[in-house]
């Protein structure tokens, strides 16, 4: 059971992620969170509004993009990334809800992450979920409205996208 639980809360093989950007790079170069905390664009604001933890934002599906995103950002880079280091924070939150005393005896990685968000129940805690994330994980992937989101917390090299 252990191992097919897991396989639902991680995403699975090579992952590309997709990062828009108005300032150009170079060629390659190391997206931090750290730093990007610093130079957040107003389209980011919200998601920062709901939790200041480091974090870089990542889409997985260019014909999934948010329209002002794309129009705004000139520059895309692009990378990859192993998916079972990606939780499915959607996924995982459904299986918590259905039933949470197994996931955490089966996925106490997941169940932490998902724990650290609900807790009591009352309120979204989203700081305590993206540190009990970053322990476990180099990122989560979740999906609002048609716009799967990686929000990855350690630095990536990542290299400038080229669609020829």
């Amino acid at each position: 059971m252990k191992n097919k639980l897991n396989e639902s809360t991680t995403l699975s093989g090579s992952v590309n992620l997709y990062h828009f950007t108005r300032e150009d790079m170079g060629k390659q170069t190391t997206l931090d969170p750290q730093e990007t905390v610093k130079k957040r664009s107003s389209y980011s604001w919200n998601e920062y509004k709901r939790s200041k933890f480091p974090r870089v934002f990542y889409y997985t599906d260019l014909t999934k993009v948010e329209d002002q995103i794309k129009s705004s950002s000139h520059i895309l880079y692009t990378t990859k990334v192993d998916g079972s280091k990606i939780l499915m924070l959607n996924e995982a939150l459904a299986i918590y809800k259905k039933n949470k005393n197994e996931m955490e005896k089966t996925d106490k990685k997941a169940y932490d992450v998902i724990h650290a968000l609900v807790g009591g129940g009352q309120t979204s805690d989203w700081d305590a979920m993206f540190e009990a994330a970053a322990k476990n994980y180099v990122g989560i992937f979740y999906d609002t409205g048609n716009l799967p989101m990686v929000n990855i917390f350690i630095p990536l090299k990542v290299t400038e996208y080229d669609a020829s």
